[in-house]
């Protein structure tokens, strides 16, 4: 992946379906004990409705007998919240701005007006579809750990016909 923006308050993972975003975002939060406050942005795509469901989330700890667990939002699909342009991304941007909260934004397509604005304000990573071998690879690892025998061809062949999608 690539990356820009170092400085930001909030990161914002694109790339196409199907490459662990969604799963990179999770794994981070859970190595560094974040408790993890996700969201759809599709279903938050107005300002008034974002400002509801996030208000009381941002800024806040979560209790904990052993040590304060800090929260970090994930805002998944956020380049579905341009959808009739109700002013949901102008709102995360502004609340990117003023919060203590960490805030993962996700998307697919990173071309999109509303994106490239909020990309302004994030840290950007760039997830790229991982390559045909790279895949295999791991996949014939995981099926030996697991007891299967499955040869290389056959393999490729069904990377192959699920578009490298890792989810499949």
């Amino acid at each position: 992946f690539t990356r820009q923006n170092p400085g930001a308050k909030a990161a914002l993972l694109s790339g196409p379906p199907g490459i662990g975003k969604s799963s990179a975002a999770a794994l981070m939060a859970r190595c560094l004990n974040f408790e993890v406050l996700e969201l759809n942005a599709s279903d938050a795509r107005s300002k008034k409705t974002l400002e509801t469901k996030l208000q009381d989330a941002l800024g806040t700890r979560v209790f904990s007998f052993t040590k304060p667990k800090r929260r970090v939002i994930v805002m998944d699909e956020v380049d579905g919240m341009s959808s009739g342009d109700r002013g949901g991304a102008a709102q995360l941007a502004a609340m990117i701005k003023t919060t203590r909260t960490p805030i993962i934004c996700i998307c697919n397509d990173r071309d999109k007006a509303s994106i490239r604005s909020l990309a302004n304000h994030c840290f950007d990573l760039k997830f790229q579809r991982p390559m045909k071998p790279q895949i295999c690879k791991r996949m014939l690892q995981v099926c030996k750990l697991e007891g299967l025998k499955v040869e290389e061809n056959a393999m490729l062949e069904l990377i192959e016909s699920v578009g490298n999608d890792i989810r499949q």
